[in-house]
């Protein structure tokens, strides 16, 4: 019984670190709730090595001290791996209009296995719409590494011609 409180005390802190690090960097996340558990997981591993190497926190983990330390660690640990999802995955900045951008949502596991693409591209199969805007979408999904150069360019023939 001991080690399912414990596993359940790991994933709300977690939560709690993943949920900070949101908190502290700015723009849209739109993270579902098991995405912010693994951001927090991610920055306490982060952390505490990088905070454990750098000497920042005590040896002794009972210490009374060491608990704002590893805290401190992890909450900045989540926040470096935030920040570089959103720089390398999402493709987006920390400052400027392109950080409040909201970023895409991602394929999912099941599309990116086989091989089906993004939900969008399905959308803009139909004629209604605005062409220019989806046009927008569409290069937004070839900059996001989403869909390759040659599906965006059949999608873009298929939009000037409606035009």
């Amino acid at each position: 019984m001991e080690l399912v409180g414990g596993i359940i005390g790991l994933l709300v802190g977690a939560l709690v670190i993943g949920a900070i690090a949101r908190f502290a960097l700015p723009g849209p996340d739109p993270l579902p709730l098991w995405a912010t558990v693994a951001v927090g997981l991610a920055g306490s591993f982060v952390g505490g090595l990088v905070f454990g190497a750098l000497g920042l926190v005590p040896d002794d983990p009972s210490a009374p001290e060491a608990t704002g330390s590893y805290f401190v660690a992890a909450v900045v640990g989540a926040t470096v791996v935030l920040f570089l999802y959103r720089r390398f995955v999402q493709k987006r900045p920390l400052t400027g209009p392109d950080a409040n951008r909201v970023p895409l949502r991602p394929r999912g596991l099941r599309r990116i296995l086989t091989g089906r693409p993004h939900r969008f591209l399905e959308e803009t199969e139909q004629a209604d719409g605005e062409p220019l805007e989806g046009l927008e979408k569409l290069v937004a999904l070839r900059d996001a590494g989403k869909i390759d150069e040659a599906e965006f360019e059949r999608r873009k023939a298929a939009f000037v011609e409606r035009i």
